[in-house]
């Protein structure tokens, strides 16, 4: 056993097989973190939890589907959209002279037409203002699966001076009788002859309208009141894009009609939903301000009060560069640490978070992580904390090397 004698006395030194610690920066960082980890503790906890309402926002909005809320509204019916305004009796033969023009092209395959216009009401226990969509024997049976009062008959309903109301209209029941006033002044009583179920109906996005009124009976009243026109065109998807350019012709030679296409409609809800990110993170990035600040504050602390250490080891031999090092070390694992946190919890929460939403009936949702989002995210945080960590060290090294050694913390 080795030995050594020193003031008289003879020491015995034991002699192990366990490996020895080969110290570094990084080591020595680890070292120092283990030695106060609950001080550090609150900042990484409060920056890991402070980036995770980041990720949370950022991963809502990177899961909207802008295509699934576009195909659930009048474009599940077709690609285009043809809209117009003006006079009921000078728009609806116009229209139909344009609708046998686009029939004319080889690969269109179906087109739905939607005439509203607004109404005000007054039932018996009720009043209010809403719009009146026409519809055609052709376009009724897409609604009479949605009745509520037992099954639809188109004649019936012209017949009988009837209209057909969605659940959900105030005071409104199979059999009362409503007043309608057009917008030229026109009064005309009806009897409901048919409800609707409200939630259902909503589905089919085509007729925006709460009563719906057969085309023969607004022909038999004055027409002079104004209505909108909406023609939803399907066309095959071999050729679509001769299609859209023969449609755009086609428009563009008719007075008062504008063309959307479902691309167009897509990039437009795509250009509202970035919006709404931008608003939603912002508000998250305000509230990650204060806990990058205060993360800031614990590295600045933190390297303020291990001057004299930092001393200690330049005396003994380590270079001004290694020192700082070895803090830069220290902070960034404490950063890596907070992003690791976000990364594991902004996973599993956010996945949590959007299938809650899509039980909930948001269906326009799918699960996305925002992956270049949290990249540029975590190249931020770094970035600050390293330049607050050199900055903090710099200023300290201001101070002589033996009057730090001198200062009793």
């Amino acid at each position: 056993m080795p030995s050594f004698i020193t003031g008289g006395q003879r020491f015995d030194c034991k002699v192990t097989n366990k490996e020895k610690r080969k110290l570094s920066s990084l080591g020595l960082a680890i070292i120092s973190i283990t030695s106060h980890w609950k001080s550090i503790l609150v900042s990484v906890l409060s920056l890991g939890l402070s980036g995770l309402l980041f990720v949370l926002a950022a991963t809502y909005t990177a899961s909207i589907d802008p295509e699934s809320i576009v195909k659930k509204d009048v474009y599940q019916y077709g690609q285009f959209a043809i809209e117009t305004t003006g006079k009921y009796s000078e728009k609806v033969s116009e229209i139909e002279n344009f609708k046998q023009k686009i029939m004319e092209f080889p690969n269109i395959s179906n087109i739905k037409q939607v005439v509203e216009t607004d109404i005000s009401w007054a039932g018996k226990n009720s009043t209010g203002k809403d719009q009146l969509s026409i519809i055609t024997a052709n376009d009724f049976a897409s609604i009479q699966q949605f009745s509520e009062s037992g099954d639809l008959d188109y004649q019936q309903l012209v017949q009988s001076n009837q209209i057909v109301a969605v659940n959900g209209v105030e005071g409104i029941s199979k059999g009362d009788t409503v007043e309608f006033t057009f917008g030229d002044g026109t009064q005309k009583t009806y009897t409901v002859g048919g409800i609707l179920d409200g939630d259902l109906y909503s589905n089919t996005a085509i007729y925006g309208g709460w009563f719906l009124m057969p085309t023969e009976l607004i022909a038999e009243n004055s027409v002079s009141f104004n209505v909108s026109i909406r023609l939803i065109v399907k066309a095959n998807d071999t050729g679509l894009e001769h299609t859209t350019i023969s449609l755009e012709k086609l428009v563009d030679m008719s007075d008062g009609l504008t063309l959307t296409t479902m691309q167009e409609a897509i990039a437009s809800k795509e250009a509202t939903i970035r919006q709404v990110g931008i608003s939603i993170i912002g508000v998250t990035l305000f509230l990650l301000l204060f806990s990058i600040i205060t993360f800031a504050s614990t590295i600045i602390t933190n390297i303020a009060t291990k001057k004299r250490e930092y001393a200690m080891f330049q005396s003994i031999g380590m270079t001004r560069k290694q020192t700082e090092k070895m803090a830069l070390c220290e902070s960034c694992v404490l950063a890596i640490g907070s992003l690791i946190l976000t990364l594991i919890l902004g996973i599993i929460l956010g996945q949590i978070l959007i299938k809650g939403l899509i039980s909930a009936g948001i269906f326009y949702l799918s699960y996305t992580f925002p992956l270049a989002l949290f990249t540029v995210y975590c190249i931020v945080v770094v970035l600050i904390i390293l330049m607050i960590t050199i900055s903090a060290f710099y200023s300290l090294q201001k101070t002589p090397l033996v009057e730090r050694l001198r200062i009793v913390d």
